[in-house]
């Protein structure tokens, strides 16, 4: 056996025991597939990469073609790396052999999504289509959005929205487009506004309340 399959045989050993130990993985049906957090796809890629190296006597490095699958010495699944028309993407698997973490990149940049054990989403982080950044979000068990955290598409700033569990927004805090600060705003549970409090230009800030037409009803200072 050449060395260079040597040391490739004993990083992929180091992989399967790091990945036994992470247990996060999977890529999300809503967005090709599944994720998972970025720190635990980044050590066994890089895991996986670093064991294709050969030392620095040797004279050419390895290239593994994808699609590459690590098993179990009994022949269940734990990561594959692969491709489709979109770009790359890093899948790892759990115990019983669904995905529990995807990590993946697109035309938009690099994508993360973690599922619980009954495969639902229950984290993403995605880059968004729009251009703006970043968009975090936490799902609940049945992978309904719960909380979602983004930068706001006209640059003011970020944004923070809390919904309940028929997906309408309750709570929002978010940066004003017009940089004058700050605003929250609560909201019912069909997502109509009851109250708002928020930083006015002229310095100082404004809260108000609306009532089921949403009109104010309330609003200090006038």
């Amino acid at each position: 056996m050449s060395e260079t399959n040597r040391n490739l045989e004993a990083r992929l050993a180091e992989v399967e025991h790091e990945v036994a130990s992470l247990k996060k993985i999977q890529r999300g049906a809503a967005v090709r597939g599944a994720f998972a957090w970025g720190a635990c796809g980044l050590a066994v890629a890089a895991a996986l990469f670093a064991g294709a190296r050969p030392g620095i006597t040797q004279e050419e490095g390895m290239t593994v073609k994808a699609p590459f699958r690590v098993v179990t010495p009994d022949g269940k699944p734990v990561a594959t790396i692969n491709s489709d028309a979109e770009g790359p993407f890093l899948r790892l698997f759990n115990a019983a052999g669904g995905t529990s973490m995807l990590m993946w990149a697109d035309k938009d940049g690099g994508n993360i999504a973690v599922k619980n054990a009954a495969g639902k989403n229950i984290g993403e982080m995605i880059s968004r289509s729009d251009g703006a950044g970043g968009n975090l979000r936490v799902l609940d068990k049945e992978g309904k959005n719960a909380v979602s955290m983004f930068a706001r598409s006209d640059g003011s700033g970020g944004n923070l929205a809390v919904y309940n569990d028929s997906g309408k927004n309750v709570f929002a805090a978010f940066a004003r487009s017009d940089n004058r600060g700050g605003d929250i705003g609560i909201y019912d549970k069909d997502g109509k506004n009851v109250a708002a409090l928020f930083a006015r230009s002229e310095g100082g800030g404004v809260l108000q309340i609306y009532d089921g037409d949403s009109k104010v009803v309330f609003k200090q200072p006038n």
